[in-house]
């Protein structure tokens, strides 16, 4: 699914959660999901029925920028462990790495605290909802794809960031909706 159409599912999305009708948005956040599904399986949202899906938790703005804090910093202390390391043993263009690493994570840190300093009064605001969901899809070969016990994480504006079997490992996925978070990474990997 293109970028379009997802904005435009999302746009309706909130049109409909504006109204109050919450069988609208729920037929909302039903289509934003059977839509990545789709895009997942190969095959058209038509082709994509949704038998059960459940809110099972929330992630808020302070959490994610506390765990994206602490995940930054271990990931400082190990590299700084082989930095240590590769030194010792005289590898110096592995030492090097680890410098650069270290030098890009410090600052990320430092970007997630400014993140911190402009949203502090939206710490508490929900950016993604954790929901448990069960369907089938149909692949673009005309298979059929279960879709059991799944995981998504979704915004409050309808952009799914992830499904897994495992709702913890959504948690990979949710520094997307973090405003700027992802500014942070545009030169490297992913944490």
């Amino acid at each position: 699914m293109d970028t379009k159409k997802i904005i435009i599912v999302a746009a309706v999305g909130l049109a409909l959660a504006a109204c109050g009708n919450k069988d609208s948005s729920k037929a909302a956040l039903e289509q934003a999901v059977k839509s990545a599904i789709a895009e997942t399986v190969g095959g058209a949202p038509e082709k994509v029925k949704i038998y059960n899906i459940e809110q099972t938790g929330s992630v808020t703005l302070g959490e994610e920028l506390e765990r994206r804090n602490n995940a930054i910093n271990l990931r400082i202390k190990k590299n700084g462990e082989y930095l240590v390391d590769y030194k010792s043993q005289g590898m110096t263009k592995n030492a090097a790495k680890k410098e650069a690493d270290i030098a890009k994570d410090r600052e990320r840190l430092a970007g997630l605290e400014e993140i911190a300093a402009a949203h502090a009064a939206q710490a508490d605001s929900v950016i993604a909802l954790i929901y448990n969901l069960s369907g089938e899809a149909v692949n673009a070969e005309g298979g059929k794809v279960k879709v059991d016990n799944m995981y998504a994480a979704v915004t409050p504006d309808l952009r799914v960031l992830a499904f897994d079997k495992d709702a913890r490992a959504l948690l990979k996925s949710t520094g997307h909706a973090i405003p700027g978070y992802d500014g942070l990474y545009s030169a490297g990997g992913e944490d």
